[in-house]
């Protein structure tokens, strides 16, 4: 068992981590900030989509790719868009 000095230390230090944890995590967003498709949404993309919409064509599920900003903006057919630039939701 650490000393009763040790033990205090590192449940000060886990509770300062936490707290700037915390206070990092609710910095506003800056609204005024552009929108970068590598920078903000192919993370994203990356991590929840590119399984089955990606790249690799032998895993690919359907026709639709989502891994360059040119595939996810192209017209799908009668206008639509997988994402249109500047149109939330």
């Amino acid at each position: 068992m650490a000393p009763l000095a040790g033990r205090f230390k590192i449940i000060l230090l886990a509770v300062l981590a936490s707290i700037l944890a915390i206070v990092y995590g609710m910095r506003p967003v800056d609204a005024t900030r552009q929108i970068e498709f590598n920078r903000d949404i192919r993370p994203i993309l990356s991590d929840k989509c590119w399984m089955c919409h990606g790249p690799d064509s032998g895993s690919r599920k359907s026709k639709l790719r989502l891994d360059s900003e040119a595939a996810v903006t192209t017209d799908l057919g009668n206008g639509r868009r997988a994402i249109v630039p500047g149109r939330p939701g």
